[in-house]
């Protein structure tokens, strides 16, 4: 439950920064959902697959082994992408070219 709660924030927080550079959001509030969980799969995945090969298979893992590392790398996606945010340039207004004389 925490960890939607945070994924929320990051998504208001970064839709409210991209309005105001004059970015739609969008794209964003689909983005961070897809980093976080994907990252938090695939870093589960891995760390039990090496978790596998270390103990050569012998009993199951603890599950704090794999989630913590998994969470971490989560909150880690959400973060980089906030500083990507941050980065981005404010977007000056659209002004038409100069009509030919």
């Amino acid at each position: 439950m925490l960890e939607l709660i945070i994924l929320i924030r990051f998504c208001v927080k970064a839709g409210e920064q991209l309005k105001a550079k004059g970015y739609k959001p969008l794209k964003y509030y689909f983005l961070f959902p897809v980093a976080w969980f994907g990252m938090e799969c695939l870093t589960a995945i891995l760390v039990g697959f090496i978790y596998a090969f270390v103990t050569r298979g012998q009993g199951e893992p603890n599950l704090a082994i794999i989630y913590l590392p998994a969470l971490l790398a989560a909150f880690l996606s959400a973060v980089l992408l906030s500083k990507r945010i941050e980065k981005k340039p404010k977007l000056e207004a659209a002004t038409p070219p100069p009509f030919p004389a």
